[in-house]
């Protein structure tokens, strides 16, 4: 099986008794606790899991310790903030697994952080986080980090601890490339956040998100792209991310209807003229960039925590909040959403060989040596990246 797909098949269950005890907030508490508890054992458990161990694995393995990383931190591979991390622990004696684990622990401390803010529906929140970025918790250790290191700096900021939340930052902008640019849109845009928002703002985007469904796709951006003052690696990062795009999604229904509710149920609250704008600029970002999913999923990770936190305050605090409606109409239309993609999820295309997301955790060393899983790891990520990787390249250039 899968391991995304059992991974949501247990949370689903969560979602289902928290929906069936929702009148009762003490036993809805728990059942969130014991659901965090669980993703995060799930999530930590994974051993070498997915195709980007193939960069990983190596890199973590030849990495030079702390007291000779600085004299090669220019030449190697990833980010420099990733690089000190992972000497750190290796330094320490860590394993490979070890470090993935500190990567899954740092990162929901942050979201339980955030979550607290939640006041209803918190398991059926932490349900949509995994099922919506499931890459970055899985795969995706240096922006996993980044994203964690984010949710740290705004909610150290928002209590105006301004030194810890500008290391935080610093940190972020160290790990992956990616939050470069989303902290430096976070500032530009917090500039000018005094913009009056109403409803239309949302309706508008509504229709904005419709008319990608019809729009042709734009090479706009990699003209963009390649006119700007990066380096190549960058520049061929961004392209490839921009060559990768559809304008029928199935999670297009999820984009809208969100939309629709928020439209329906905000407040805009003058107190929080500066929160509601955030969220709006974030909510126009993922419509902007809806046909271009596979760049969108990278910048989309880092701003879907807060997004899960503003529905349900918008939802729970509206003077509509009685009519239950489009709430009802979003939840099972995401319920559908959720259940067609994890059974997906499991679903092999004919055209793969790799069986790099299969089960693969750290429990399996009571019966396979760490060298025999490593191997067989490995090769699943290199058949992937060499067989299957190429053939969806092909697929998207016809």
């Amino acid at each position: 099986m899968n391991y995304l797909t059992l991974i949501l098949l247990v949370m689903l269950c969560f979602v289902i008794v928290e929906m069936l005890c929702g009148r009762y907030d003490k036993v809805c508490k728990q059942v969130y606790d014991l659901a965090f508890v669980t993703l995060v054992v799930m999530v930590g458990a994974k051993y070498m899991l997915g195709p980007d161990v193939a960069n990983y694995f190596p890199h973590y393995n030849t990495l030079p310790h702390l007291d000779s990383l600085f004299s090669q931190l220019g030449y190697l591979q990833f980010e420099p903030g990733f690089n000190l991390y992972c000497s750190v622990l290796k330094t320490m004696g860590v394993s490979f697994w070890g470090m993935t684990l500190m990567v899954t622990l740092i990162y929901y401390a942050a979201v339980y952080l955030l979550f607290r803010r939640l006041t209803a529906h918190r398991t059926l929140a932490l349900f949509a986080l995994i099922l919506l970025d499931y890459n970055l918790v899985l795969y995706e250790y240096r922006q996993c980090l980044a994203v964690a290191f984010f949710i740290f700096a705004y909610l150290l900021l928002e209590k105006r601890r301004y030194v810890a939340g500008a290391v935080c930052v610093l940190v972020c902008v160290l790990m992956h490339k990616s939050s470069v640019f989303v902290c430096m849109a976070t500032v530009l845009f917090m500039m000018f956040w005094q913009f009056e928002l109403d409803k239309k703002a949302y309706i508008t985007l509504a229709l904005l998100l419709c008319s990608m469904l019809v729009l042709p796709m734009s090479s706009l951006g990699d003209v963009v792209v390649r006119s700007l003052p990066l380096n190549d690696t960058i520049k061929d990062s961004l392209s490839l991310h921009l060559a990768m795009g559809s304008k029928v999604q199935i999670v297009f229904p999820i984009y809208f209807l969100a939309i629709v509710c928020l439209a329906y149920y905000s407040n805009f609250a003058e107190k929080d003229k500066r929160w509601h704008w955030m969220m709006w600029l974030c909510v126009a970002a993922i419509v902007t960039l809806y046909q271009y999913w596979f760049l969108l999923n990278r910048l989309r990770s880092f701003v879907l925590p807060f997004l899960l936190v503003y529905m349900q305050s918008e939802m729970a605090q509206s003077e509509r909040k009685k009519d239950h409606l489009p709430a009802q109409l979003f939840a099972v239309v995401f319920m559908l959403y959720a259940a067609v993609f994890t059974y997906s999820s499991n679903q092999t295309p004919s055209y793969a060989k790799s069986k790099t997301n299969r089960v693969s955790t750290v429990f399996e060393l009571n019966k396979h040596s760490q060298v025999e899983l490593q191997e067989r790891q490995m090769k699943e990520a290199i058949l992937f990246w060499e067989h299957d990787f190429v053939y969806t390249q092909k697929e998207e250039a016809k």
